[in-house]
């Protein structure tokens, strides 16, 4: 769960841009450029994240017994 909020705010930042009221053209620049830098990481950081406990409920989820002569 955790993973996927980070992925869907690091995709926010991603290509929402941030308010620059009160801010001067240089700053409202760096503003941008910092928000989409943080937003890539953590979008990275949450598909990893996500990927991983998808991975890890295929290899432990509870599988059924192998079938086998019944018995009479």
């Amino acid at each position: 769960m955790g993973g996927l909020g980070l992925l869907a705010v690091g995709l926010s930042n991603l290509f929402v841009a941030p308010g620059c009221e009160g801010l001067t053209g240089p700053e409202c620049k760096l503003v941008e450029d910092a928000t989409r830098e943080v937003g890539r990481t953590q979008a990275l950081g949450g598909g990893a994240l996500t990927a991983l406990g998808a991975s890890l409920f295929a290899l432990f989820r509870p599988r059924p017994p192998p079938a086998g002569p019944e018995d009479a």
